[in-house]
């Protein structure tokens, strides 16, 4: 019985559904063997039933159409390139800061099923359900294969989504205008630390990149940066040295710098209070955020 709500159970001999998660079985390996050998690769950690449920009930004179399925992948193995395409810099590997809750907000979009522009639905682990990681199924990379294939692909499901999700899928598919009420992470409300758990986590989980602010990047590219024989962390090191020095330090040496060159008689350890103190000073912080929207 599945755990999660985006899930739900099913009979072995039911007949295939829009949504059903199939796993590369050897049965079905053997036939993308013949017929798509390039969907064998493991990175496909399993597929999803595209073709709408009515056009797969089986009937005496039962022919049907080709039965569509479309790739899943682990989210954190593509997170990285996913993310590239709201953060990303020209530089690869490297995204920028202030890009970044454009990232989150395309995450969220994604595991509420509302990301239509790249055809992402969101598959949260449950074992029950054939799902390990958490996955996304690609619905814009698909494969059909014919219904003499139907028992194998039956075989093989190891996963069904709930009625409103198939129908949320459906909707996602067919591109229509109206939104399908489906459960969001956000309501009830006490799920939300759990999405920001899963984003958080998918972020923290992403090897390979580096975060940038826009005016590191810029410097970076103006004066011609390349990461080519450079190790990651050489490329960090790079850009960090680029990075512009933060208003509150700016502030803090510049006061320093005055005190320093000025008789006022201020002990050193005043001095240096005095200098801790201003990055937590309320009417101070709120100096500093009016300057940086300045």
């Amino acid at each position: 019985m599945p755990a999660h709500w985006t899930y739900a159970a099913f009979e072995p001999a039911a007949d295939l559904a829009q949504g059903d998660i199939i796993e590369p079985t050897p049965d079905l390996g053997a036939v993308l063997a013949e017929i798509h050998p390039h969907f064998r690769d493991s990175k496909y950690v399993s597929f999803m039933v595209l073709t709408q449920s009515c056009d797969l009930v089986r009937r005496p004179e039962y022919r049907g159409q080709p039965i569509n399925l479309c790739v899943v992948r682990e989210l954190g193995s593509i997170g990285s390139r996913l993310l590239e395409l709201y953060c990303g810099s020209e530089i690869p590997g490297v995204y920028r800061k202030e890009s970044r809750n454009e990232g989150r907000r395309f995450l969220e979009r994604t595991i509420n099923q509302n990301e239509q522009a790249i055809g992402l639905f969101y598959l949260h682990p449950d074992a029950d359900s054939g799902v390990s990681t958490p996955c996304v199924a690609m619905l814009r990379i698909a494969i059909a294969l014919h219904t003499n294939h139907y028992e194998k692909i039956r075989d093989a499901r190891r996963g069904r989504l709930r009625p409103e999700f198939q129908a949320k899928l459906g909707w996602l598919i067919g591109n229509l205008y109206s939104r399908v009420g489906t459960e969001d992470w956000t309501d009830p409300s006490d799920r939300k630390p759990q999405q920001r758990s899963i984003i958080d986590h998918t972020i923290a989980s992403l090897t390979g990149i580096k975060w940038a602010s826009t005016e590191a990047v810029d410097r970076a590219k103006k004066a011609g940066f390349s990461v080519e024989g450079k190790s990651f962390e050489d490329i960090g090191r790079s850009l960090d040295a680029l990075e512009p020095v933060p208003l509150d330090q700016q502030v803090r040496s510049e006061i320093q710098r005055i005190v320093s060159q000025t008789d006022l008689g201020i002990p050193p350890d005043v001095q240096e209070r005095l200098l801790k103190r201003l990055p937590n000073d309320a009417h101070m912080a709120e100096l500093f955020r009016r300057m940086r929207r300045a």
